[in-house]
């Protein structure tokens, strides 16, 4: 049986809670890239900052592209053991 590894991104507008998701059959700069152009096309509203974690497809060129859009890039601090995580989740109902 071959397995196929699917990522999926997803983008979430921290105050309308608007969400672009879209599968990729890889996991790479150039798939980073073509996620925040969709996701411009996608919004109704312009992209001021874009925080992500430290995946290797987000790299100096995903940046690069980022600021050439006038989009700032924040990185998630990498959590330490000594750090309390949260998670938000999106409540139903």
């Amino acid at each position: 049986m071959l397995r196929v590894a699917i990522n999926l991104i997803t983008a979430i507008d921290e105050a309308t809670r608007f969400r672009v998701r879209k599968l990729y059959d890889h996991s790479t700069t150039q798939s980073a890239v073509d996620f925040i152009d969709q996701v411009r096309r996608a919004l109704p509203m312009a992209i001021q900052r874009i925080q992500t974690d430290h995946g290797s497809e987000r790299d100096t060129v995903f940046t690069w592209h980022l600021n050439e859009l006038g989009i700032v890039h924040k990185r998630i601090p990498v959590v330490s053991a000594n750090s309390a995580g949260s998670l938000a989740l999106p409540h139903s109902g």
